[in-house]
């Protein structure tokens, strides 16, 4: 049986990830790679370092649950 609450947090997930690759591409810190910054000052980055440590983990649990 298909559970609604499973997909939204999947769909949710591939957005974060979308969403912090496209931050990404902007960080603060140049490396190889990205584009790099586009003012001193970079908030965005921010969300990057909130959502790193724990959306890989979860992109893998609820892809892998069925």
């Amino acid at each position: 049986m298909r559970k609604l609450y499973i997909d939204n947090i999947r769909w949710i997930t591939v957005v974060l990830v979308v969403l912090y690759h496209v931050i990404y591409m902007f960080n603060g810190i140049e490396t190889f790679g990205v584009i790099g910054p586009f003012s001193d000052v970079q908030y965005q980055d921010a969300f990057q370092y909130i959502v790193y440590p724990w959306f890989m983990l979860l992109l893998f649990v609820v892809l892998e649950y069925k």
